[in-house]
């Protein structure tokens, strides 16, 4: 018999993954969970949470759950696994795409104050799948970093932490960890009044879960002049984000960080493989649509090296849309949010990108980030 599987209609190429034998149905996310009654699976993403409170009633025929992401706070996995409703998540899917996010903001915003980012160290809070990326990443860039995650060094021996102290002693912080409530390395509000009051940062970065950040208290520490910049990308209330926070941030984007065509392919294909193992269905694993390497930009030598970036990354763009809806009424910000999330083009990462030889020994940012050089 074939297996029904609702889905988001937004899961990018959904479709052109899917297994034979799969009867797909999608839904609407706003408007919450479908009556799944006759479902075996179900698939969303991060804008749909998974609790009890939002499928109270698990049928006996749902056996898989997936969420089309690298992130899982929007589910309780427990609930599921009391209930026999195996779960799978996208992690790492979206690792490069928010790496290239960190690195692409670090230039701009090195730029734009005239400063030489290889002259600070940048503190990783997080070095799971994207934080592991962004230090091979710095790696390429020349960038020094502290990487601390102390949960990884109990899983992983061969993993050495560095100290609370040493990752709040940098110059830039970037965050990039789930958003847990309890436990002993919690991360609601990791970045607190408590820490930001003993340091000084010249940047702050966010491109993890809205939270990890105590808004309130870097809002009041940068009115302080203790932190000079904030990158934010995820807020407090999403999708109804404080147009406060998105005023005093050097960018501020709709929680697009990884968000490529790359990453979002990586989710769909994770999604079905998880699946067809549940159902023990046949899966082809080389439906990627292999798609050749561009040409960067039309640019010449004389074009700067900001303008380069953001001809492929559209991350100004972002950045001056959620500005442009930062004044509506909050119901009104959050669609709006919500609509610029899933109405615009992925971008592609930089390796399907090519420069000539001249741009790139001009600016060799260009080649660490990921372009090929001709």
């Amino acid at each position: 018999m074939p297996v029904t599987l609702y889905a988001d209609r937004n899961i990018y190429h959904l479709k052109d993954w899917l297994p034979d034998n799969i009867n797909l149905i999608t839904f609407e996310p706003s408007d919450g969970i479908p009556d799944l009654r006759d479902a075996d699976a179900l698939i969303v993403r991060t804008v749909s949470k998974v609790n009890e409170k939002t499928l109270g009633n698990i049928p006996e025929s749902l056996r898989f759950i997936g969420t089309a992401s690298s992130g899982t706070d929007h589910v309780d996995i427990g609930y599921l696994e009391n209930h026999g409703v195996h779960f799978a998540s996208a992690a790492g899917c979206n690792a490069r795409a928010v790496a290239e996010y960190i690195g692409t903001s670090l230039i701009l915003w090195g730029n734009q104050m005239d400063l030489n980012i290889k002259n600070h160290t940048i503190g990783i809070v997080g070095v799971g799948h994207v934080g592991s990326e962004l230090a091979a990443l710095l790696d390429d860039m020349q960038i020094s970093y502290v990487a601390y995650d102390p949960p990884r060094e109990l899983r992983e021996p061969s993993f050495i932490s560095a100290t609370l102290d040493e990752v709040l002693g940098c110059d830039i912080l970037t965050f990039h960890v789930p958003l847990t409530e309890t436990g002993e390395y919690a991360t609601r509000h990791w970045l607190d009044a408590e820490k930001l009051s003993n340091h000084h940062y010249d940047l702050v970065i966010n491109a993890s879960r809205g939270g990890v950040t105590d808004e309130a208290a870097l809002m009041k520490t940068m009115d302080q002049g203790r932190v000079n910049n904030c990158i934010i990308d995820v807020w407090e209330g999403e999708p109804a984000f404080d147009p406060n926070m998105s005023g005093m941030a050097f960018l501020a984007t709709p929680h697009i960080a990884g968000y490529s065509v790359q990453a979002k392919d990586n989710a769909t294909r994770m999604m079905m493989e998880a699946l067809s193992e549940t159902f023990d269905l046949p899966f082809d694993n080389n439906n990627a649509s292999g798609k050749e390497v561009s040409s960067a930009t039309e640019a010449n030598t004389d074009a700067s090296l900001a303008s380069i970036l953001t001809s492929i990354n559209p991350i100004c763009k972002y950045d001056k849309e959620l500005r442009s809806i930062a004044g509506l009424p909050e119901k009104d910000r959050g669609t709006a949010f919500r609509k610029m999330r899933t109405d615009r083009p992925f971008r592609e990462e930089y390796r399907m990108f090519s420069a000539n030889f001249g741009i790139c020994r001009k600016y060799p940012e260009l080649q660490a980030l990921g372009i090929r050089c001709d």
